[in-house]
């Protein structure tokens, strides 16, 4: 006698398995533009900077090498900037043996240097919480009594006192420059202010290298911020 035939009973395992894919997926659709601008908007400014980490850049040529971990060796010995060029005029193997710091000749009729800064903004709101405001602002006190510290980098200092302390004086090269601090002259107050640095930027950069005169790129510098004003 012939023994039937079994079927195994089914268990639905893989009407499940495509729900489940199905589900999946449509997870995946729903959560794909978030991950897009994720990466846009965090992940690619992060991965370019560290690029631009890994290489030197020359402003003024627009030259740029690569320089690898060399940057962050730099940023790890140096405490003060400036000294690089001590470094490099204490360096045998250099080209560079001495340097002197001085501001930009005159033009114009009035002495003036350009002053810029960095500025801290600290919103009250209607319900500030006082704790907070007064933990900013002593953060802001703590920048203001150590001064002298962060004009050790090369910035200028904006206390007098530091300006005349002998160590501020001290401190290399800054007797050859500190002098304009009594011709400095700020960017006014408004909205294209941001626009104002980029243009002279641009057009004492074309000077430099000598894509235009010094008259032109003067000419051409007034005439764009005559454009830019013009939108305030």
């Amino acid at each position: 006698m012939r023994a039937p035939d079994l079927e195994a009973p089914r268990t639905g395992r893989s009407s499940t398995r495509g729900r489940g894919g199905a589900e999946a997926r449509a997870a995946y659709a729903f959560i794909a533009p978030f991950l897009v601008f994720y990466g846009l908007l965090k992940l690619w400014p992060i991965a370019y900077g560290f690029w631009i980490s890994l290489h030197n850049w020359d402003t003024i040529g627009f030259n740029i090498t690569f320089a690898g971990m060399e940057n962050y060796g730099r940023a790890l010995r140096d405490r003060l900037f400036v000294n690089e060029w001590d470094a490099l005029v204490s360096d045998p193997d250099s080209a560079l043996k001495n340097y002197y710091v001085a501001p930009l000749p005159q033009i114009g009729e009035q002495p003036a240097v350009w002053g810029g800064s960095h500025t801290y903004v600290v919103p009250l709101g209607a319900n500030a919480d006082p704790a907070r405001v007064r933990a900013a602002v002593e953060y802001l006190k703590f920048f203001w009594d150590n001064n002298l510290e962060w004009a050790r980098t090369g910035h200028a200092t904006v206390r007098q006192s530091v300006q005349d302390s002998d160590e501020y004086q001290a401190l290399p090269h800054r007797d050859e420059y500190v002098s304009f601090g009594d011709n400095v002259v700020f960017n006014p107050t408004t909205v294209w202010a941001v626009g104002f640095d980029q243009v002279l930027h641009e057009e004492v950069t074309a000077a430099l290298l000598g894509e235009k005169t010094a008259e032109e790129a003067l000419n051409d510098a007034q005439a764009r911020l005559n454009d830019v004003a013009s939108f305030q």
